[in-house]
């Protein structure tokens, strides 16, 4: 049957010269559940698929198959980590509970955190700092935690006022889309409800945290970045969507000078796609050395979504050369849309070569 097939795990030594990465789907016929998929990245070829198990298949359980937002990487453990409100305790102030997933065995972990409460609005691993960082936002601030990845102690870093509404450039400032060496990065819009004024904001963190707001730095005939990620030689690279297209291209920019660069053209890579609806869903990235990696949508010719695939694509960040294949096999015979992405990382162990 199409669905057992599907929810079988397996796994199979990968090809000697593999570069290993992971990710995990949300994806199913019949029923869905969190899968962890390792594969080779300039290949697309998956050597294992682990359902994942323990308190994060709980946690899974009570938002009944609904997808996740992207969980963060941290790369020296090779594991996936994020924090979550306990809403079977009594609110506002929710008590938190710190994951880990191992996508190696499909095992997880969890631990209550202590020093923070609430729900967190965003979250983010900061290589530089080596700490998994989340925003808390009340109505009237946001706040900042560091939350250990072994005891779940968050540790304050500093918070900033939120203003009284859209017109106040921290008042999204929790939304977290990435973290690198004491700074919190959001790309998006002041005006989220309309729309409106996009931008950048940057949250230098502490005991004196503040929040500065930019215009941000555009690469020509393309719209803002939908993934964030601190470029090795400054700046920041990204995946952001071709203008009147949709069509994501790999991108550095930086806010603080205004200049943006195209850095490789993909082909065929696009935000994942719902029936009849538009663009709906997360895609992935990562930046290893000089090399940055993304997980997208290759839109196929059949009908209802049905070709359409998951694919890696990776770029030297120096010579521009590009590598992209789909994942074989897929999270999901139904489809790329039938897979809603919750993490992509890269273990600090592979050594990524273009």
């Amino acid at each position: 049957m199409l669905g057992a097939k599907e929810f079988a795990d397996f796994e199979h030594a990968p090809a000697a010269d593999a570069q290993v990465a992971h990710a995990l789907f949300v994806a199913g016929t019949f029923t869905q559940a969190l899968t962890a998929l390792t594969f080779d990245m300039n290949t697309g070829v998956v050597s294992a698929r682990k359902t994942i198990t323990g308190p994060v298949k709980e946690y899974m359980d009570k938002l009944y198959g609904e997808s996740t937002r992207l969980f963060a990487w941290e790369p020296v453990s090779a594991k996936f980590v994020f924090v979550d409100s306990d809403r079977t305790a009594k609110g506002p102030d929710f008590p938190l509970k710190l994951y880990t997933i191992d996508p190696t065995t499909g095992d997880s972990t969890s631990v209550d955190v202590s020093g923070a409460k609430g729900f967190p609005s965003g979250l983010a691993y900061d290589e530089a700092a080596k700490s998994l960082v989340i925003g808390v936002q009340t109505s009237s601030t946001a706040q900042f935690f560091a939350v250990d990845l072994k005891t779940g102690a968050a540790k304050s870093m500093g918070s900033v006022a939120r203003g009284g509404d859209e017109s106040s450039k921290s008042f999204y400032a929790a939304y977290i889309s990435h973290a690198h060496n004491g700074q919190a990065i959001r790309v998006g819009h002041a005006a989220v409800t309309a729309g409106q004024d996009p931008g950048v904001s940057a949250t230098s963190l502490g005991e004196s945290a503040s929040t500065k707001w930019a215009d941000p730095a555009l690469a020509a005939n393309h719209g803002l970045p939908v993934t964030v990620h601190t470029h090795p030689a400054g700046g920041f690279v990204s995946l952001a969507p071709l203008s009147g297209a949709g069509k994501l291209d790999v991108v550095s920019w930086d806010a603080s000078t205004g200049k943006a660069d195209i850095v490789a053209a993909l082909n065929n890579s696009n935000v994942p796609q719902a029936y009849q609806t538009g663009p709906l869903g997360y895609v992935g990235a990562h930046v290893q050395g000089s090399t940055f990696s993304s997980l997208s949508v290759s839109l196929g010719t059949a009908p209802y979504g049905l070709g359409d695939k998951w694919a890696v694509a990776t770029v030297d960040l120096s010579t521009k050369k590009v590598i992209q294949s789909p994942l074989n096999p897929q999270p999901s015979a139904l489809g790329a849309n039938a897979a809603s992405l919750s993490g992509f990382g890269i273990p600090a162990a592979t050594e990524v070569v273009v």
